[in-house]
């Protein structure tokens, strides 16, 4: 496995605004999955779009989905962030 490269900031305003940019950024990640997660429920209950258009859009709804969580975790921002 990989080591991880640990960057170590002794400026406390600087640590602050890392701190603040890794929270930014996982709420922006939550807040795409919510969207997509609605749109999906919207689909759903969409009485014009017939089955294989639903289960279409639902596959590349769930893929995309998908993605974002994988990047998501894959991002350095889940690292203990309180550990200096």
């Amino acid at each position: 496995m990989k080591k991880k490269r640990l960057i170590k900031i002794k400026d406390p305003r600087l640590r602050k605004i890392r701190k603040e940019l890794r929270q930014l950024l996982l709420k922006l990640f939550e807040t795409q999955i919510n969207n997509f997660f609605d749109e999906k429920n919207k689909v759903r209950e969409n009485s014009r779009i017939t089955y294989n258009e639903k289960k279409k859009k639902l596959r590349e709804l769930s893929g995309k989905i998908q993605e974002l969580k994988i990047s998501k975790q894959a991002a350095p921002l889940l690292f203990d962030m309180f550990s200096h």
